[in-house]
């Protein structure tokens, strides 16, 4: 479960290098994985839905990126204090468990 787990965070750390290129390429953040042209490989995907949005109207423009345990999953089931993993683009860590972000990220 934390192996599954850091490997959704170094993910997650991935999608929001790529999307600061995207913005300093097209001067606005990918509102989505597909237009970002990226994907969660494999052995994170069986376990967490990765996913980004955007808000290019804000003052600064913003992104996140989120990493949520597929529902039913064992790593829904049996990583509860740490849950969705999100990183915001002023680089925000942030949880949706019960547990600290220290620990989970």
């Amino acid at each position: 479960v934390k192996t599954n787990r850091a490997a959704a965070a170094a993910v997650v750390l991935g999608i929001a290098n790529r999307q600061e290129q995207y913005f300093l390429d097209a001067r606005e953040y990918a509102a989505d994985m597909t237009t970002l042209g990226a994907a969660a490989p494999p052995e994170v995907s069986s376990n967490y839905t990765i996913a980004t949005s955007a808000s290019n109207n804000a003052t600064p423009p913003t992104f996140q990126v989120t990493a949520t345990p597929i529902s039913g999953s064992n790593q829904a089931v049996k990583d509860t204090r740490c849950a969705t993993l999100t990183l915001s683009s002023a680089g925000a860590k942030t949880i949706s468990g019960s547990g600290s972000v220290q620990d989970c990220w």
